[in-house]
């Protein structure tokens, strides 16, 4: 690590070397060489978010809004570091092996993101010590969308696993927005059988004991502006989900709030059942809210024993609430 030094500013560097990692994780260029089938889909989420680091609003192409926003040639496809001359117009510049600032943060740099037992071994921890960090980039993802976001709008959320049984609902923004007595549980977000999970019993079991907290069902956050998932993610005190990529919108939850992570299994080394706590780097040091990690429930033959479990957590995180969190 290192420091990109400009005129103003000094910014935390994360450099990997092309000879060991050609191309970074998380990346487009990634994405495009080895998840063919995933052609396309990272500009479409790349122009969804962008916004929620202050770039354009949402419409339009990475290039179209780089250039609304007078940003040059920061979305271009980057060049060697040796041959980027000092620009003053230029705000942002791409490096092909190193992120700066913000990019410093990483779900899991250059591991296997969970899956094999040398990725939680403390030599290989890369977001140590960034909690701080964290915090920081939530409150500025969630300060820049929700001025998207108009007074009195009612968000369409649906739930349901299945065509058949999904059910529209609606929420009401009411801004400037306050933290409420509101769960949040995603459902059926990943295509791991071992985490693609209905929680069916723990719904309703949880909206039974908690009459006083809303229970809201997601399917398909998707489906969602970036603004709205921003909006009901800031608002909740409860984030109950399968791990992988389909929870990340939970480090927008607000500070003291409970994340809930059921995690899989793995065998990828030797043939032993691993626990995969997907993206365990970057949740661990999220120091703003509270991370709990269970085994996902179809990992235990007593399922009666893991719903007690689960609701146990429940009950404890709800009663740390209660007490130290103002709701509206």
């Amino acid at each position: 690590s290192g420091h990109l030094r400009m005129p103003t500013t000094a910014l935390p560097v994360r450099f990997s070397f092309p000879e060991a990692h050609p191309i970074m994780w998380a990346t487009c260029e990634f994405q495009e060489k080895n998840r063919k089938d995933k052609i396309g889909t990272c500009e479409k989420l790349l122009s969804q978010w962008l916004p929620a680091l202050g770039l354009g609003n949402g419409n339009g192409t990475m290039a179209e809004r780089s250039e609304r926003q007078g940003i040059g040639k920061a979305l271009a496809p980057p060049r060697m570091a040796h041959d980027i001359k000092y620009d003053p117009s230029v705000e942002y510049v791409c490096f092909p092996w190193a992120v700066a600032g913000i990019g410093m943060l990483s779900d899991h740099c250059t591991k296997l993101h969970g899956w094999d037992e040398p990725d939680f071994f403390l030599s290989t921890v890369c977001n140590y010590g960034k909690g701080g960090d964290f915090a920081a980039l939530r409150n500025t993802m969630v300060r820049n969308l929700l001025p998207d976001l108009a007074d009195g709008r009612k968000i369409v959320t649906t739930t349901g696993s299945t065509p058949n049984e999904r059910v529209k609902r609606e929420i009401l923004v009411q801004l400037p927005p306050r933290v409420r007595r509101r769960m949040i549980f995603l459902i059926m977000s990943s295509t791991d059988g071992i985490r693609s999970l209905r929680l069916v019993q723990e719904i309703a079991t949880a909206a039974e004991r908690f009459p006083q907290w809303e229970v809201v069902v997601l399917n398909a956050p998707g489906r969602l502006t970036a603004a709205e998932q921003a909006y009901l993610t800031a608002t909740s005190a409860v984030w109950v989900s399968a791990c992988g990529g389909a929870a990340a919108s939970a480090m927008l939850m607000p500070r003291g709030a409970s994340v809930i992570l059921f995690h899989g299994k793995s065998n990828r080394r030797r043939g032993a059942q691993l626990p995969a706590y997907l993206d365990w780097d970057a949740f661990s040091h999220m120091s703003h809210v509270n991370l709990i990690w269970l085994a996902s429930p179809k990992m235990v033959n007593d399922r009666s024993a893991a719903l007690s479990r689960f609701m146990e957590v429940l009950t404890t995180e709800v009663e740390r609430l209660e007490a130290f969190m103002s709701f509206e």
